[in-house]
This record gives structure tokens, sequence and C-alpha cells, in this order.
């Protein structure tokens, strides 16, 4: 069943869901900013992680991040190596 089924009458906007969704990620990281909330859950949940900085200043470059179970299963399996990459 959907929204719509539900409450025929009440016209939502997709614009109205991502708001909401954007509020309520937003209250679960204050006040963090979200490159201090992605380096929380990533301590939080034992990732394995690095970052760099451009040009040694105090901007920030890029980050990469493994699941240490992950890191397990390449030392036993070295064969194969999948990566994912957004930009």
């Amino acid at each position: 069943m959907n929204l719509q089924e539900i409450k025929p009458n009440k016209k939502s906007i997709i614009n109205h869901i991502y708001n909401t969704h954007h509020k309520y990620n937003k209250a679960k990281r204050d006040p963090r900013s979200r490159l201090q909330h992605l380096m929380k859950l990533l301590l939080d949940d034992k990732y394995v992680y690095i970052f760099g900085m451009v040009d040694n200043s105090k901007i920030f470059g890029d980050v990469f991040w493994v699941h240490s179970d992950s890191v397990k299963l390449f030392n036993a399996f070295p064969f194969k190596l999948g990566m994912d990459s957004t930009y």
C-alpha cells in the first residue's frame, strides 16, 4: 500500500518527501558537519580509512574506506579485488 492509496485526497509531492528526509538526516548528524558525521560513522562501524588533503592545505581532497571484514577477506583471498568509486 502506498501513500496515495492511504490518503487519496492528500497530494504529496516528491519535494516534500525529499525535504522531510533531509531534515531527518540533518537532525541525526547535528551539530556535526557532513564530513564530521562521515568520520564518526566510519569510526563507529570499525572501518579502515585514509584521507588526503589538497596540496598540503586544509581542504579535504579524497577519502578511501573499507570495512575491516573486507580487509580480512582480501588477506585470505587476494586473487580478486572489486572497487566502487563515486564522484
